[in-house]
């Protein structure tokens, strides 16, 4: 078992939670890592206007020895699945890190680079390291670092470094410093913000079509009754996926969501695939706007 979480309303709630989990893990004779175990509390305000709360993990066994008790530690940002999280998800650290991240994989793909330019035979040394070649590497060791969790980024600012980031990181390979727009244009690379709007409408599909029965779709239903009554928070996911759906001309899809015909004749299986997929042209029609807007010679 791994990747459990516990969410609850209130601290007292959330040790009960924690000592039925002990309880198990001790029946079923697992023991649960104290190490690996974090605590954070999701909150509006700042952790220090707030009284904080002890946790503890209650060991029994081997019954032989005394009960013990380990405190678990609540931290100032918590890596869960790859996404650094704060106590009030200001997705500021999350930006960080994916930005080290997308740094640390391009010193490796320079590296690799390196060798591939400089150590290889000079029958392969041209074909090698052709620009083809090097972007196949950057699109599997660099791009899928940026792509995975921008759904949850909140603000453009925090897009738009990651986006720098990551151009940078391609222009330094093929050591072609153009254009930053027509430099992914010509790879075939969409925008971050492009690509957030695809994850932002996809989810919503999951969420009301393909996944309904999931207990976080039916958690985003509610939060959506909210935004259509105003009630919502700004920068919140859902607000960002009407704005997504608003962007791609998808906004009665949105309202009543259904399944496109196109999407309906794939297999329930591959209904999500089918769904991005669907929503390709969509993102290359507000591409090419974008770019001959801002580059009409282009």
């Amino acid at each position: 078992m791994d990747d459990l979480v516990l969410i609850a309303t209130s601290a007292q709630e959330l040790q009960d939670m924690i000592d039925v989990c002990q309880a198990w893990c001790e029946r079923s004779r697992l023991q649960i890592n104290n190490d690996k175990t974090k605590i954070m509390g999701i909150y509006e305000t700042l952790r220090s206007s707030r009284t904080l709360a002890t946790f503890v993990v209650t060991s029994r066994f081997p019954l032989s020895r005394p009960a013990t008790q380990t405190h678990l530690k609540e931290p100032d940002t918590f890596i869960y699945l790859g996404l650094k999280l704060d106590p009030v998800l200001s997705m500021d650290p999350a930006t960080q890190h994916i930005k080290k991240k997308i740094n640390w994989a391009y010193l490796t793909i320079a590296a690799v680079a390196h060798s591939i330019r400089y150590y290889s035979s000079l029958r392969s040394r041209t074909t090698r390291s052709s620009p083809l070649v090097l972007f196949r590497i950057w699109q599997a060791c660099v791009l899928p670092f940026a792509a995975q969790n921008i759904r949850y980024l909140r603000t453009p600012t925090q897009l738009q470094r990651i986006q720098t980031a990551l151009t940078n990181s391609l222009q330094r390979i093929l050591r072609s410093y153009t254009i930053a727009e027509i430099l992914l244009l010509e790879f075939g690379v969409p925008p971050l913000h492009l690509q957030q709007a695809c994850q932002l409408i996809s989810l919503h599909y999951r969420y009301t079509i393909s996944h309904a029965h999931l207990i976080a779709a039916h958690f985003y239903r509610i939060r959506c009754q909210f935004l259509l009554s105003n009630r919502h928070p700004h920068q919140s996911i859902e607000t960002r996926t009407a704005d997504a759906h608003t962007l791609f001309s998808l906004k009665g899809m949105y309202i009543d969501p259904h399944t496109p015909p196109q999407v309906a004749q794939a297999k329930p299986r591959n209904r999500n695939e089918a769904f991005a997929n669907f929503l390709k042209p969509f993102a290359s029609a507000v591409w090419h706007k974008d770019i001959h807007r801002n580059h009409p010679a282009s």
